[in-house]
């Protein structure tokens, strides 16, 4: 899997680096299957009168069977790489159930199409 990080506003340290690398194993895991899947993240940095420092977190995921946009906005860098870690996970999961149902769902269609020409 290729990963790529845009970062806006901020600079990209090994700190951030290394914790965006280890939040994102899990991904990396659910995905080992897909030789095609890229990730890109965009973490910027959003400085507002109203609310202060906030920070968004920008993960999308493009498989050869998925597309999945994840965003997360936060007061804390960190927080905002998780909630947006775990939005990516809850995609990705749902997603492949998705296609497990549908390829369970043609066999069935199949197999009673095979059985029609037995009779």
């Amino acid at each position: 899997m290729r990963t790529t990080i845009q970062v806006t506003g901020l600079t990209l340290t090994e700190e951030i680096q290394s914790y965006f690398d280890k939040r994102m194993q899990k991904v990396e895991k659910l995905l080992e299957a897909d030789p095609t899947a890229l990730l890109e993240a965009h973490l910027e940095r959003i400085v507002t009168h109203s609310a202060g420092e906030e920070f968004k977190v920008e993960i999308n995921i493009t498989g050869s069977h998925m597309h999945s946009t994840n965003v997360a906005t936060e007061e804390s860098l960190h927080s905002a790489i998780d909630i947006a870690e775990g939005l990516a996970i809850h995609e990705i999961v749902k997603n492949k159930g998705k296609r497990i149902h549908q390829v369970r769902k043609q066999a069935t269609r199949f197999k009673n199409f095979l059985k029609g020409f037995q009779e």
